[in-house]
């Protein structure tokens, strides 16, 4: 069973953070003052882009997310995306390398280590 968890990038303060919880309306809040006496009012809502857990690893051991960045052995970056028609994870290239068009299978568990994601580390996708 793949273990359900998300993470989200901070867009108003650039940071990563695990310490939200998310409605069942899809709207992301952060605990204000990380206190939790009084939650309902404590909690502001934020600018979040929200990054699910693949329930995969890469090849260190580091866990995958929607929007991750990950890099093969000759470079080639993909990025982590979601493909609602086939109902599955795939890792999308983003910047071949050399005069590669990208055609070869990417195996990203076994071959392929994370490098960032799209929020933080913008400049590792600028061109294919």
């Amino acid at each position: 069973m793949v273990e359900i968890k998300f993470r989200v990038w901070d867009s108003n303060h650039s940071f990563m953070t695990d310490d939200v919880f998310i409605e069942g309306d899809g709207y992301v809040y952060e605990a204000a003052g990380k206190t939790y006496d009084t939650p309902h009012t404590e909690i502001e809502r934020c600018s979040f882009e929200v990054m699910q857990y693949t329930g995969i690893k890469d090849k260190n051991g580091i866990e995958i997310y929607k929007d991750d960045l990950m890099q093969n052995k000759s470079g080639r970056i993909c990025q982590v995306v979601w493909h609602k028609h086939s109902g599955c994870w795939d890792a999308e290239v983003v910047k071949a390398v050399g005069d590669s068009d990208g055609g070869e299978a990417v195996y990203w568990h076994d071959h392929m280590e994370v490098i960032g994601n799209i929020y933080a580390n913008p400049e590792l996708r600028s061109t294919k």
